[in-house]
């Protein structure tokens, strides 16, 4: 009888496993920079980092023969290349926007935002006219926040996620200790200690010794 009760709990503590395996999947990923999330309860994709590619063959020339300069990434980190468009947004402006955290969404520069920054010719005037905007300064600041909201779940989640598996082999120990017991037809009888689990000291030492 010891047994079947012993396999079935055993059996239970199994699916139960899986299930959470599985719904660990759906946690949140890694907020690596270099990392692309989904972000909870939208169809945005984060992206934690600004796309600035090297080499000349991203940036194709306009009708004047004008083209973006790779040295504006030094000056002004927060450009964000789009490739399919040939043309540069503001990073934190972007994912602020398409996140939904501006206050003053209606003074956002949609330039810089959403349709994308192509006027080479006066390139360094309008990004620094964009740096020094009211906009500007407020989705940095709700960026900054946001990913530092995804960092900590992220950590919180890798720990919980350590808890959980450590808790899972303490018991499937516990579990496969008692069925060794019973197999042997050996009592689980002995003094009760004061721990969640009932168990006799016969049982802690075998398994302190596994």
């Amino acid at each position: 009888m010891t047994v079947f009760i012993v396999n079935s709990v055993a059996r239970l503590v199994s699916r139960h496993n899986t299930t959470f395996l599985l719904a660990a999947n759906k946690s949140l990923p890694d907020s690596d920079i270099t990392a692309a999330a989904v972000a909870e309860n939208t169809a945005v994709t984060v992206q934690t980092k600004p796309y600035q590619p090297c080499g000349d063959a991203y940036y194709r020339k306009d009708h004047k023969n004008r083209t973006f300069q790779e040295k504006w990434y030094r000056r002004w980190a927060w450009l964000d290349w789009n490739q399919p468009k040939g043309s540069v947004l503001c990073h934190p402006c972007k994912m602020a926007y398409q996140l939904g955290l501006l206050c003053f969404a209606k003074n956002a520069e949609r330039t810089f935002c959403k349709t994308g920054f192509n006027n080479w010719k006066d390139a360094t005037r309008c990004f620094q006219r964009h740096e020094d905007s009211g906009s500007h300064a407020e989705a940095v600041s709700k960026w900054r926040s946001y990913c530092a909201g995804l960092n900590v779940a992220a950590q919180i989640n890798s720990q919980h996620k350590e808890e959980q598996k450590t808790s899972q082999l303490m018991l499937l120990k516990i579990l496969s200790s008692l069925q060794y017991l019973s197999r042997q037809g050996l009592a689980i009888r002995g003094q009760v200690l004061d721990c969640k689990w009932a168990m006799t000291s016969r049982t802690l030492r075998l398994i302190s010794a596994r």
